[in-house]
């Protein structure tokens, strides 16, 4: 019943926080984001603060800080947003963390990380605000955690016209004891509006990069074992401070072996 129910917002739908649990009050906020990404805004600055009034509702429904878009106690959880169909692209002027879904313009899913188990750990974060509103603008914000680090390969070959690609022309990655098919990226660009050529031009560019998988969880389904990660790159602030990239998610045969062992090393994305 509706009185069951706060109306938090209107457009094509009516939208509704539930009065319930955690996970649904999160999975609301997803949809919500799916609804707002990829709206045309008249000040590309105001991605953060044309959202603010309903951040603020949903900080006093979870009893979480927001950190430029994201909440503190389900970190993991909100840095697996991924990019989808035409006009995305990371805007050129700074609005938000390359980890943040307000650093794009265009559709993103905020719900892509299933129950699974946590292989990264939040030590700390930090955003910087441009005034006093901290659901509004910041000025920079960094996350430190723990994450096991897998160096990425990509495959030069495209497919010409992406059909029945999962993600048109994002090219397959790979890592160095898995499928050396590897499996298809998904880079926070829009392949597929651009020429062959174009395509190809920015595999190698990225290629010329040191590109990781920073692996956020992984879950078994239908007895198979899946890894979701994000894409990063090391910046020029050291070998251990990292940008975002884009997502990926691997299967077993596409991830290879993993050394239980593995060192977990302390990562900045910024």
């Amino acid at each position: 019943m509706r009185s069951n129910y706060n109306i938090i917002a209107s457009g094509p739908k009516e939208f509704y926080l539930e009065k319930d649990s955690r996970a649904r009050v999160f999975e609301e906020w997803a949809k919500l984001l799916g609804m707002y990404s990829d709206r045309q805004l008249t000040k590309s600055s105001d991605k953060l603060p044309a959202l603010s009034g309903l951040a603020k509702i949903y900080s006093e429904r979870l009893k979480d800080h927001y950190i430029a878009g994201l909440w503190r106690n389900s970190l993991v959880e909100g840095l697996s947003w991924t990019t989808f169909g035409p006009g995305v692209r990371r805007v050129p002027e700074y609005r938000a963390p390359s980890w943040s879904w307000a650093s794009i313009d265009g559709y993103i899913s905020a719900n892509e990380l299933p129950l699974c188990s946590h292989e990264a750990a939040i030590l700390d974060c930090h955003v910087e605000l441009k005034g006093s509103n901290p659901f509004g603008e910041v000025s920079s914000g960094w996350i430190k955690l723990r994450a096991l680090l897998v160096p990425l390969f990509l495959n030069e070959k495209i497919d010409p016209d992406g059909f029945g690609v999962p993600y048109a022309k994002n090219p397959l990655a790979r890592t160095e004891n898995g499928d050396p098919n590897g499996t298809y990226s998904r880079f926070d660009i829009d392949f597929s509006n651009i020429t062959m050529e174009g395509a190809q031009d920015l595999v190698r560019s990225m290629g010329s990069k040191k590109l990781y998988a920073l692996m956020l969880g992984k879950t078994t389904e239908d007895d198979e074992l899946s890894y979701f990660s994000l894409i990063v790159t090391p910046t020029e602030a050291g070998p251990y401070t990292m940008q975002r990239l884009g997502y990926i998610v691997q299967n077993e045969n596409c991830m290879g072996p993993l050394d239980a062992a593995s060192e977990k090393p302390i990562i900045t994305l910024v």
